[in-house]
C-alpha cells in the first residue's frame, strides 16, 4: 500500500478495515458476553473510532475499556498522519547506479593521487537539486565497467533534480567525467549509463 499512496491505496485501506470488522463480528458471536474484556467497544470499533470513547454498549463497558481502546487508537492515528505526510511528499532518490560505456579507457587519477595507489577513478556523484549540490559517498579506486551504486548524503525528490555530475575525486582538483542535464529515472550520456532508485521512508 505504501507504494500506491493515500489516494490510490484507499480501496486497500477499506478492504483491510472491512476484514477487521468481519473478524470482530465473528469474535463477538463466539463470545457474546465478552468474557475476555477485550470487546467492550461496540462492533463499530474497526470502522468508527469515535464509538470507542464511551466504552461501547457491551456489558462491562466503562473507564477500563476506554483506556484499552484509546491508547492503541491514538497511536494508530499518529502513525497514519506521519505515514500519510510521507506519501504525499512522494518517494525520494535513494541511490544511483552508473556504468561506463565509453570506447576509451576510464579517466585515471593523476599526479599525487597516483602515488597513493589509486590507479582507477575515485568515483563520486554530485546531484544538483533546486540549485543546491548534494554529494554521494565516494568509491575509491573503482572501475565502472560494471554497475557501481552510490548513495546521496541527503534525501531529495526526483522532481527537483536538475543535473548529475559524475566526478573523479582527486587530491588537488576534482575531475569532472560527465555532466547529465535534466536527468530522468534512467538514461545515458556520451560516456556513462545511469539509473536512479527511489524509495519511501518506512515508519
Amino acid at each position: 500500500m505504501r507504494h500506491k499512496g493515500v489516494v490510490s491505496g484507499y480501496s486497500d485501506i477499506r478492504l483491510r478495515f472491512d476484514a477487521c470488522r468481519s473478524a470482530a463480528l465473528k469474535f463477538h458471536r463466539k463470545y457474546p458476553h465478552n468474557e475476555y474484556g477485550m470487546l467492550d467497544c461496540s462492533l463499530d470499533g474497526c470502522g468508527d473510532i469515535g464509538s470507542c470513547f464511551d466504552g461501547g454498549d457491551a456489558p462491562g463497558g466503562g473507564n477500563k475499556s476506554t483506556i484499552v481502546i484509546i491508547l492503541p487508537g491514538g497511536l494508530l492515528i499518529l502513525l497514519l498522519i506521519i505515514a500519510g505526510f510521507n506519501w504525499f511528499q512522494g518517494p525520494h532518490v535513494s541511490a544511483i547506479d552508473i556504468r561506463y560505456i565509453g570506447a576509451q579507457q576510464e579517466a585515471q587519477d593523476k599526479g599525487i593521487a597516483r602515488l597513493t595507489g589509486s590507479a582507477r577513478p575515485d568515483y563520486q556523484v554530485i546531484f544538483v537539486v533546486s540549485g543546491r549540490e548534494i554529494t554521494s559517498n565516494t568509491l575509491n579506486n573503482r572501475s565502472a565497467k560494471n554497475w557501481l551504486s552510490l548513495q546521496p548524503q541527503s534525501r531529495f525528490e526526483l522532481e527537483g533534480l536538475e543535473q548529475i555530475k559524475i566526478i573523479n575525486k582527486q587530491v588537488l582538483k576534482d575531475e569532472i567525467l560527465d555532466v547529465i542535464d535534466k536527468p530522468g529515472r534512467k538514461g545515458s550520456s556520451e560516456h556513462y549509463e545511469y539509473r536512479l532508485s527511489e524509495e519511501r521512508a518506512v515508519y
